[in-house]
């Protein structure tokens, strides 16, 4: 079995664990599971959690059929004219703009969606009744999900989006995987919401188009294993090797500076604001400036991640079981947070910070305050990975599961089974795909966007 580069020191028990984040109801269990034409695809092992919904039951809506007249016309403003008198009023007939009526039937509609009545919304919006559909459409879309423009038709986003929400809860994806590199695959970057970036034990970074599922381009700069990665479309790449060494690389792939000063390996990089951070199995973080180093910063044990927390602090994780928050500005430890074993992974969410570690549990910790606020329970190896969206939060573990998580109510929503055949390194979640990669030499794409019209857009 090929060793992996994270380090961790396993201790014993120092303090009580928080009595929180107990599973609320039964995760949805998916299996991954290769077909005889070699394809993937997901088989649920629990289907009694929840039926299966099509597109035409979550647009039009799947319940008997009501009279709406009296709550439709409830829903109507009463315009009312005082008069000088208190103990009279007047009933008026108002003057609408074009404007006002569509905040209007945008503000009925809302609440039709709110009652789950979605057929109701198909007949306000119809041709026939409504002279500017797109319009209406485009502000329902705004309002539930986030503004954009240049859209073809604001009806089919808003249908795939609401379809896209489904398959989430259902965890209706397709399976694909990215075959490539020769050996382990330690860490995945995105670039862009359609390509993603790979580095492994065979010391190439690849750039894979998610569309076509294909290799556009190989890059190879590090002697030796390509452990960690971060992307941002203005700084360029930063990869982080087990050379000891980092890579500074443009946002087009094009290696600028090599930066040397670690021991030991470095097994995670981030950026925080104009500055580069490393982090290494010699118990070191070095924040870098214009390629020389700045400050260091030490742990008692390997440091396997780092993240930044706001725009001048760092949160950091280690083997010593400890995340400590620091100000990179003076270099003072601002807060430490104890936990009972080594770390493996953190992700910076807001003011929330999500670790994961030897324990198998996901802990969500207020940054500012240093409180943690629950525990997940549900992995049972170590949780190698975490990445968030909005609310959901993604965990790869080495017991070769994925899990996706409500970090309101700390609830397993979905758990995909036997997508991997060994261990998770790194996952990745977008709007419309989570993509993972391991020591099984694949990348595994589920993509729950098939078929779909998708816009990008902040997660709400």
């Amino acid at each position: 079995m090929i060793a992996s580069p994270l380090s961790l020191n396993f201790f014993s028990s120092l303090s009580s664990r928080p009595n929180t984040g107990d599973l609320l109801q039964s995760p949805i269990y998916y299996a991954i599971v290769t077909k005889k034409d070699g394809s993937a695809t997901a088989i649920c092992l629990n289907p009694s959690n929840g039926r299966r919904r099509s597109s035409h039951d979550l647009l039009h809506g799947t319940t008997k059929k009501k009279n709406m007249s009296t709550s439709f016309y409830q829903l109507l403003p009463k315009f009312v004219q005082p008069s000088r008198r208190k103990s009279q009023s007047t009933t008026i007939i108002p003057t609408f703009s074009q404007k006002s009526i569509v905040f209007f039937v945008v503000q009925t509609c809302n609440t039709l969606l709110t009652c789950g009545t979605n057929r109701s919304i198909l007949w306000i919006t119809h041709r026939s009744h409504y002279p500017h559909p797109s319009l209406l459409w485009s502000a329902l879309f705004a309002r539930q999900f986030f503004r954009t423009t240049s859209v073809p038709s604001f009806y089919n986003l808003y249908k795939s989006h609401k379809i896209l929400g489904s398959r989430w809860q259902q965890g209706q994806t397709t399976t694909h995987y990215l075959h490539g590199h020769q050996k382990s695959i330690y860490c995945l970057a995105w670039m862009g919401s359609d390509h993603v970036l790979s580095g492994g034990r065979d010391c190439e970074v690849m750039r894979w188009n998610l569309v076509t599922r294909k290799i556009e381009a190989t890059y190879t700069a590090h002697q030796a294993s390509v452990l960690c990665m971060r992307y941002d479309p203005i700084r360029g790449l930063i990869t982080g090797s087990s050379d000891n060494s980092c890579w500074i690389w443009s946002p087009d792939l094009v290696p600028l500076k090599r930066l040397s000063g670690h021991s030991q390996g470095v097994l995670d990089v981030c950026f925080v604001g104009d500055l580069c951070v490393s982090a290494s199995r010699d118990h070191s973080i070095r924040i870098w400036r214009d390629g020389e180093t700045e400050r260091i910063l030490m742990h008692a044990g390997p440091v396997n991640a780092v993240a930044s927390f706001g725009s001048t602090s760092l949160a950091s994780a280690s083997g010593d079981g400890k995340l400590k928050i620091w100000d990179l500005e003076t270099g003072e430890c601002l807060r430490t947070m104890d936990h009972d074993r080594g770390l493996a992974c953190i992700k910076v969410n807001g003011t929330s910070i999500y670790t994961g570690g030897q324990d198998g549990k996901v802990r969500i910790w207020n940054g500012l305050t240093g409180e943690c606020l629950s525990v997940l329970k549900g992995h049972t190896d170590v949780i190698r990975s975490i990445d968030c969206l909005g609310d959901k939060i993604l965990t790869g573990s080495y017991d070769c599961t994925l899990r996706v998580w409500d970090s309101n109510t700390g609830q397993c929503l979905l758990s995909f089974q036997s997508g991997h055949s060994s261990w998770i390194f790194n996952v990745l979640i977008s709007r419309s795909r989570i993509t993972s990669a391991g020591q099984d030499k694949r990348i595994m794409i589920l993509d729950f966007s098939d078929g779909l019209t998708i816009a990008d857009g902040p997660s709400k």
